[in-house]
């Protein structure tokens, strides 16, 4: 049961953050826009280990960092946010220092987006991870105990 219960909870969170994405995402494509300063861009490279059956993998991933200026009203606002996805969602080809936009949520403008709109890779990326934890923890619990009484047997 408390497997069950936790496993719940997380699947729950990434199930809330691939919500919030996109709606987010969808929401910013009708954001007022304002010129942006990009300060710095950098493409960090990070590397993911993964362990297969034989043999363990490292397989390198680009994740775009970004620190921007943008104005809007007079009043002067720094922002990191790339995109709303995961961190390797923004293709860094796109970075272009000089002449960028913003798309800024209007009540507060220091949420501001150098690409609005939904990366829907990374929505079905945190939905198909909240399924699987949802998963285990209904369905391992259950065949750990059928391992188990067939041993006892």
């Amino acid at each position: 049961m408390k497997l069950s219960l936790a496993t719940d909870f997380v699947s729950g969170l990434f199930a809330t953050a691939a919500v919030v994405l996109l709606i987010l995402g969808v929401a910013s494509t009708t954001w007022p826009r304002a010129m942006a300063i990009v300060a710095s861009h950098r493409t960090e490279s990070v590397v993911m280990q993964s362990y297969g059956t034989r043999h363990a993998r490292n397989t390198p991933l680009n994740v775009e960092v970004a620190n921007y200026q943008h104005t809007v009203d007079g009043a002067t606002f720094s922002g990191t946010r790339v995109c709303f996805c995961l961190p390797l969602g923004a293709p860094s080809s796109n970075f272009d220092r000089s002449g960028m936009t913003v798309a800024y949520y209007p009540p507060d403008p220091s949420l501001a987006v150098l690409f609005p709109g939904t990366d829907m890779l990374s929505v079905i990326a945190l939905l198909l991870i909240a399924g699987s934890v949802f998963a285990s923890g209904r369905f391992l619990p259950s065949y750990f105990r059928q391992q188990s009484t067939r041993q006892n047997s």
